[in-house]
């Protein structure tokens, strides 16, 4: 079951630190994801490449108003953040 849960850290004021701890928390419990703001996204990949615990970020966070074009850019930036 562990592997379907997420781990969430989304507040815009979030530190390296707390990240990190999101991070090996992650790991340790074997969660299937942790959750991002998508300035944290590489920092994650790079933190979780060697466990089974995959990124998620979220895109036009946290209201949700922006135009397609900008979640579509949006998400474009998060996908290559990830590679």
């Amino acid at each position: 079951m562990a592997g379907l849960v997420d781990v969430t850290l989304l507040r815009a004021e979030a530190t390296a630190e707390e990240v990190d701890r999101l991070c090996e928390t992650a790991a340790e419990v074997s969660a299937g994801y942790v959750c991002v703001n998508g300035a944290w996204i590489r920092h994650c990949v790079r933190r979780l490449r060697s466990t089974a615990t995959r990124v998620v970020a979220v895109v036009d966070f946290p209201l949700g108003a922006g135009t397609t074009m900008i979640k579509a850019a949006e998400a474009r930036l998060a996908v290559q953040a990830a590679e």
